[in-house]
């Protein structure tokens, strides 16, 4: 996944109505999200 690609899956949660949190994922360093009542990595599958 590119640097744009990965901007581009997190402004779509953000539209959905997800919220970044100020945590990161340990195994791709990109912030993680609360998305449906779940903290979740939108960029990795594992985090």
């Amino acid at each position: 996944m590119t640097v744009d690609n990965a901007d581009e899956v997190m402004a779509e949660y953000l539209l959905k109505g997800g919220k970044m949190l100020a945590k990161s994922c340990k195994i791709c360093g990109y912030p993680l999200f609360e998305y449906k009542g779940e903290t979740q990595c939108v960029i990795c599958p594992l985090g």
